[in-house]
């Protein structure tokens, strides 16, 4: 009887530091509410009831550089019914993930307000926990934090992009996470897009090496929107990021998983824009056969697409399905990722 006692408290003593937990990384792309907020050019997601007779914010849109954009701003309307179905949408992604991941980071939302909703929408109950620091992008969008384990501390890394670039660009958010006594450390980037030069994702690259490189949690994992393509030079993930981290996608591909070639979708290509990479030195084991690139048949459409320069028209099979906020339908034009392992 001794023996079986003492075997008895061994496996509880193993199955009890074995904890299954699984991190999803989403750009939502604009999830905004219907409110202006101060110093910030939020005008295209607005009422077209609140915009239509306001002179500062035709100024505005008028003064944007496309034609699209500038229609785009002026008369969209998006009030609370857009929002809502936005809202429901998003969430119907993110909980065709077995119920939804324990935890959720996220890129492209506005404020606070609008995470709060979100929350709400996919359940307070099961959501407790939620961080989101207002930082400098000028459109007003941020990084957010959705979890079913406690917040521990937050807080924003500036990217300092010096002379390269006068606007500022988003900062990167670092999030604690208590799971069951360990912790996670997660450092969530939306580095600057394709439309500025591939030296502004270097200086972000090289700002997120230096304040996550020396964590001392359990599990540090860098995730986001990189914007960075295969051409990119300077390239910032190659030439400092992977000094440090492992590339989870790779990782995944070298230990036998079959995924899809990208998350992100343009113009008939496949692009890994959205990232996972797990500190070299965190204390876990380095299995990467739970990551995956999220994917169920709703999240896609087929998509018709014009060259205006030669009037040929493509048809493109199978693409995100971006949020229309005329007819309410579609989510993004990102495909979340995940990755669940065991602490």
């Amino acid at each position: 009887m001794k023996y079986l006692i003492v075997s008895l408290v061994f496996i509880f003593s193993v199955s009890s530091f074995s904890k299954s937990v699984s991190i999803m990384n989403y750009n939502v792309e604009n999830l905004f509410d219907t409110l202006h907020d101060e110093n910030r050019e939020d005008y295209t997601y607005l009422p077209y009831a609140v915009k239509k007779n306001s002179a500062k914010i035709r100024k505005y849109c008028l003064s944007l550089s496309k034609k699209s954009w500038r229609k785009e701003c002026l008369y969209t309307d998006w009030n609370k019914d857009v929002v809502n179905n936005k809202l429901k949408n998003i969430a119907k992604v993110v909980n065709s993930y077995d119920g939804g991941a324990d935890i959720i980071v996220l890129q492209e939302v506005e404020n606070e307000n609008v995470l709060r909703m979100l929350v709400e929408e996919l359940g307070a109950n099961k959501y407790k926990y939620y961080s989101l620091l207002e930082g400098p992008d000028v459109r007003g969008i941020d990084n957010g934090v959705i979890s079913k384990y406690p917040i521990t501390f937050s807080k924003l890394h500036r990217i300092d992009l010096g002379s390269s670039s006068n606007r500022p660009t988003r900062d990167i958010l670092e999030t604690r996470v208590n799971v069951d006594g360990k912790e996670i450390s997660l450092f969530a980037n939306h580095w600057p897009s394709q439309g500025g030069p591939s030296i502004l994702r270097e200086h972000a690259a090289r700002a997120l090496v230096k304040v996550a490189k020396n964590s001392t949690s359990d599990l540090t994992i860098a995730l986001g929107d990189f914007n960075t393509l295969k051409k990119d030079r300077p390239h910032g993930i190659n030439n400092h990021v992977l000094k440090y981290f492992y590339d989870a996608h790779t990782e995944a591909l070298n230990q036998g998983v079959r995924l899809r070639d990208g998350s992100h979708w343009y113009r008939g290509e496949w692009s890994r824009l959205d990232r996972i990479f797990v500190l070299k030195n965190s204390r876990i084991s380095k299995d990467f056969r739970g990551f995956k690139i999220h994917s169920m048949p709703f999240m896609f459409k087929d998509l018709e697409w014009t060259d205006y320069s030669t009037g040929e028209v493509t048809v493109y099979r199978d693409v995100p399905f971006r949020f229309d906020d005329e007819s309410m339908q579609g989510f993004s034009d990102h495909l979340p990722l995940v990755f669940s392992l065991n602490l």
